[in-house]
């Protein structure tokens, strides 16, 4: 999953700002979010959660035509686990399909 990450990132351009620095925005294609279908409950899953919802991400970027995310956020959500005592997390990434030039 992380070498498809890896791959991914030099299609589509992952930046926080609103405006990517030395590129043009030309037009916005919508809001995108993707939450990770890993449940986390130790580092190592958090760390695969964040891979696996931030390439969902620009795997949607990509079929919507984008090759950027602009104003990229990471989120969680916090839940107790049914039948457990633990209490999980999913990790949750949104921003603004783009083109830039």
């Amino acid at each position: 999953m992380l070498s498809d990450l890896e791959a991914i990132k030099h299609q589509v351009l992952l930046v926080s700002t609103d405006q990517p620095p030395s590129k043009v925005v030309i037009r916005t294609l919508g809001y995108l979010e993707s939450v990770s279908t890993v449940e986390v409950a130790s580092d190592a899953d958090y760390r695969l959660a964040e891979c696996d919802a931030l390439l969902t991400l620009a795997r949607n970027a990509l079929a919507k035509g984008a090759n950027a995310i602009v104003g990229l956020r990471k989120t969680h959500a916090h839940y107790d686990q049914p039948g457990s005592q633990w209490r999980v997390s999913r990790v949750i990434y949104s921003g603004t399909a783009a083109v830039v030039t």
